[in-house]
C-alpha cells in the first residue's frame, strides 16, 4: 500500500522571510512501516530545512498533528522548510529508499515585503558641481525575518531637476540593503535641500501597485 502514502503541508503556503518555517508531514496508510529501523528522507527543490540543508532524514514515529488528511492516514514524520525567495518548492518524502513511497508536497513561498524602509545618505551635503555625488542606501526592515531576495527599491528626488540616480536598486540577498548613487547634474541648485525618497511596492488586488514601505532623507547642495 506504499503507493497510497504521501506528504502534505500543515500550514499551507510559506512566507519567504528566511525565518518562518512551513511544516511538511509525511503520512502512511500502512501501519507496517511503523518500525524504528525505518526512516523518512525529505528533499526539496527550493529553500532549506531546519538543518540548513536541502535534505532532511528523520526516523519513523507515529506523531500527533491533529490535522490528519483522512481517517486512515497515519502521520509518521515531519520536516520544517524555509526560503528567502518567492518561489515554488517541491518536497519529496521517501521511506528508507523505497521509491514507490515517494510523493510530493508543493509549497508556494510568498514574497516577504519590508514593513519599513530607512534611507541613509553617504554625505549630508554636496557641492553644486557635476562631479559630486553621494551613495544612497535603503535598508529593508521586516517585523519578522528578512525581506525576500529580489526586492526593488524605487528612488526619487525632489526637486527632480537637481540630479540623477545611478546603479542597481535590486536586493540580491535576504535582508540586503539596496544601494545606489545620486549625482548632481544641475549646478544651479546650490543653497537648497534635495529630498531623497525610497519606496517598495507590491501588486494590488486591482492590478496596480501599492506602496508597502518608504523612507526619506535629504542632502544639502551648497
Amino acid at each position: 500500500m506504499l503507493q497510497s502514502n504521501g506528504a502534505y503541508t500543515v500550514n499551507g503556503a510559506g512566507i519567504a522571510d528566511s525565518s518562518t518555517y512551513t511544516t511538511i508531514v509525511a503520512t502512511t496508510t500502512d501501519s507496517n512501516v511503523l518500525l524504528t529501523t525505518n526512516s523518512i528522507t525529505f528533499t526539496t527543490t527550493k529553500g532549506v530545512f531546519s538543518n540548513d540543508s536541502t535534505s532532511y532524514t528523520v526516523h519513523v514515529a507515529l506523531i500527533d498533528t491533529g490535522l490528519d488528511k483522512t481517517a486512515n492516514a497515519l502521520p509518521i514524520a515531519r520536516a520544517y522548510l524555509k526560503d528567502n525567495s518567492a518561489e515554488q518548492a517541491y518536497v519529496t518524502a521517501t521511506l528508507s529508499g523505497i521509491v514507490s513511497y515517494a510523493n510530493n508536497a508543493t509549497i508556494n513561498f510568498a514574497t516577504a515585503y519590508p514593513s519599513a524602509l530607512s534611507v541613509i545618505v553617504g554625505t549630508s551635503s554636496l557641492p553644486d558641481t557635476v562631479t559630486s555625488y553621494s551613495s544612497i542606501t535603503a535598508k529593508l526592515i521586516c517585523n519578522t525575518g528578512y525581506a525576500s531576495v529580489g526586492q526593488v527599491v524605487y528612488f526619487s528626488a525632489f526637486p527632480d531637476s537637481a540630479g540623477v540616480f545611478l546603479n542597481n536598486t535590486i536586493a540580491t540577498g535576504p535582508g540586503d540593503s539596496v544601494t545606489t548613487q545620486y549625482w548632481v547634474t544641475n549646478p544651479n541648485v546650490h543653497g537648497q535641500y534635495v529630498s531623497i525618497t525610497g519606496v517598495v511596492y507590491m501588486p494590488s488586488s486591482s492590478g496596480g501597485l501599492v506602496a508597502v514601505a518608504s523612507g526619506v532623507n535629504k542632502i544639502y547642495i551648497w
